[in-house]
Formats: structure tokens, C-alpha cells, sequence
């Protein structure tokens, strides 16, 4: 089965993202628990990426190939992930390790606590943990500065490199 982001679940007009679904080799279910199901804001750059990659279409999958098909998570991960993989020095990963990868640049940048488990969707695990919330303001800061570092980084990774040709929105599996 091929799942992931569908259109419905970006709000590109208020730069948010809907999570209501999770995917486990290749099956569609509930999240695991209530903060699986969450919003949280987007950079300004990713939802131009977006809005740009969904164009005019209403329903499907956010990503599809050349064909219009949804993008098959096996395909990805053995084409354009590997490469990237490749150039970056690190020897495994998988779609799921963007969620790691997104926690460690949240806590490199020191975005609240409970920022980083709204995003990521995990439920709280202490009672410490239920006293804290995360802001709107928070989210909102956090999305930019998630990505203005990952764009910090590809440009010191090439210098030339730049958004309007970086074919991200063209990549398809």
C-alpha cells in the first residue's frame, strides 16, 4: 500500500499540517495514541514547495510521480534517499528517519519541550510533562528556524545551491 501526506491534510493558507493517520509497512491506521493526532505549523519556504508541488489539484497524495501515481515509499528510499544518503557519509536510513533527524535539529535550536512533542506527536511520558503546553508562537518559530538551519546547511554543503533550483519540488521516484 502507498499512503503518506495527502492534500486535505495541508493547510497551505494557514501554513499548517494536519497528522490524523500512521503508516506501518504500508498499512494505514490511527496513530498510536491521542498526540499522534495534531496540526503544526510550516516554514514559509516549505509551504511555497508545497503549494507549488500540489498546484491546482484538490484530493490525492501531496507527492505523485511523473505518471500522477502516489510515490512508492520503497522507490524512494532506494533511489533518491540513497543518493542523498551517499553524499551525506551516512550509511542507513529510511523515511522515518527524517522524525529523528527533525528531533535533533529542534533540540540543536533549543525549541521547547513541548513544541518538540506536539510536532513529533508523542504523549507525554512524566507529570512535568503535563504542565507544559506548546504555544502557537512557539510552533510558528519553530517551523521557521527548522528551516532556515536546513537551508544553512545545504548552502554550506554547495554554495550555488538555491530553492528555485533545487528541483525539490520535481524529484519524483
Amino acid at each position: 500500500m502507498r499512503a503518506g501526506l495527502r492534500i486535505p491534510d495541508v493547510d497551505l493558507a494557514n501554513r499548517k499540517i494536519d497528522i490524523s493517520r500512521a503508516v506501518w509497512r504500508g498499512q494505514e491506521d490511527t496513530p498510536k495514541t491521542d498526540a499522534g493526532v495534531r496540526r503544526f505549523s510550516i516554514s514559509t519556504q516549505l509551504a511555497e514547495m508545497l503549494a507549488e508541488t500540489i498546484g491546482e489539484r484538490k484530493q490525492g497524495p501531496v507527492f505523485v510521480s511523473r505518471a500522477g501515481t502516489p510515490l512508492d515509499m520503497h522507490n524512494i528510499c532506494n533511489r533518491a534517499l540513497k543518493k542523498a544518503r551517499k553524499a551525506a557519509g551516512v550509511e542507513f536510513g529510511d523515511l522515518h528517519t527524517f522524525r529523528h533527524f527533525n528531533a535533533s535539529v529542534m533540540d540543536s535550536l533549543h525549541v521547547p519541550m513541548a513544541v518538540r512533542r506536539m510536532r513529533l506527536g508523542h504523549a507525554g511520558v512524566s507529570i512535568t510533562d503535563g504542565y507544559t503546553s506548546a504555544s502557537e508562537n512557539d510552533d510558528k518559530e519553530a517551523a521557521e528556524a527548522i528551516s532556515a538551519l536546513i537551508l544553512q546547511k545545504l548552502r554550506s554543503l554547495d554554495p550555488s545551491w538555491t530553492l528555485e533550483g533545487s528541483n525539490v519540488t520535481n524529484a519524483h521516484a
